[in-house]
């Protein structure tokens, strides 16, 4: 594997390597193709992803859908090793890929209801991205009206996007049809620059660092720890008064707020996985008589109701609600995304 804080330097994948009998090498840095059998299958993913959003000139916050669309066309594929798809192992019948159409296309969806008047038209434009999974009978679309991802059955597609002037058309369309007039790709003159769709190594969007002065003999330094359920990541629980994390929350209140409930994923620039590890190197800094602390801290914001039902819900944004709707919408929108 390589050298992420993650896996390589996570004490209970090491533990879990020894106790199997297997020795972790870790690769070099920079050196992906150390790791060939695991990263090429990572850079397929990461080029269809990028191909897919790019021909489709859609933004980055499409990606998620972009990968699901991806791994649907990857299954209908036979690999080296196997003559068949995975799809055809798994169903053990032939793949059907009448169905299957351009990514981020235009599709106009017919709304749920009666229509109010023959003579208006009852149709709204949007965004091709997707199936819902396991069938290719529902699709999921973006309004571009509501800027909300939906879920539609009676769905027309225009692959061409005639209702845009051809100098906005995106590229999958042009390729398209250049194929459709029997005229060759015209040969790239420059090299092309795009934006590096990345991957971080780090699970947290946003870490806090805060750096305090040492004020108590405590080995906990007034740190309350637990393990959470889900991550197994050590957690504060609470905070003795007078103490130096007290005084941590007291400088930095304006900031901070409140740090229980906040994760602890790092101390003095070394990274912390669960609370025996964090209670371990705690000690080790009391043993060595540190004067200063650096904690770094993944707060929490505590949640209403409603945005913790939300936050539930958006676990698996590929799933309909199941709180009944008139226009089917996901609870989760492309802001939250």
């Amino acid at each position: 594997m390589d050298q992420g804080g993650e896996l390589y330097n996570n004490p209970e994948v090491r533990k879990l390597f020894t106790r199997f009998g297997y020795e972790i090498r870790p690769s070099g840095g920079d050196a992906s193709n150390q790791n060939a059998p695991v990263e090429r299958g990572h850079l397929v993913v990461a080029n269809a992803i990028r191909a897919l959003l790019l021909g489709a000139n859609l933004p980055i916050k499409f990606w998620p859908y972009a990968f699901h669309f991806w791994l649907r066309i990857d299954n209908y594929m036979a690999s080296r090793d196997q003559l068949v798809s995975p799809n055809y192992i798994t169903a053990g019948k032939k793949d059907d890929l009448s169905t299957l159409r351009t990514f981020g296309c235009r599709v106009w969806v017919r709304p749920p209801g009666r229509q109010s008047a023959k003579l208006i038209p009852n149709s709204r434009k949007g965004i091709f991205l997707g199936f819902i999974p396991n069938t290719d009978k529902n699709i999921l679309w973006h309004d571009t009206k509501t800027h909300v991802v939906k879920i539609a059955k009676h769905a027309r597609f225009d692959s061409g996007m005639n209702d845009l002037p051809h100098d906005l058309v995106p590229p999958n369309v042009v390729h398209l049809q250049r194929t459709q007039n029997g005229e060759p790709l015209p040969a790239e003159v420059e090299e092309t620059s795009v934006d590096q769709f990345t991957f971080h190594l780090n699970p947290f969007s946003y870490t806090m660092v805060k750096g305090i002065q040492v004020t108590d003999d405590n080995p906990s330094y007034g740190l309350t720890l637990a393990s959470d359920e889900l991550s197994h990541r050590a957690y504060i629980i609470d905070v003795m008064e007078n103490s130096t994390a007290d005084k941590m929350h007291a400088t930095h209140k304006s900031t901070l707020n409140n740090v229980k409930g906040a994760c602890l994923v790092g101390i003095n620039s070394k990274k912390v996985f669960g609370k025996d590890h964090a209670i371990s190197m705690l000690r080790q800094l009391y043993d060595e008589r540190a004067k200063n602390l650096q904690l770094e801290l993944v707060v929490k914001c505590k949640l209403s109701s409603a945005e913790a039902w939300r936050a539930v819900a958006g676990h698996n944004i590929m799933e309909p609600s199941p709180v009944p709707d008139v226009d089917h919408q996901h609870q989760l929108t492309l802001a939250e995304v």
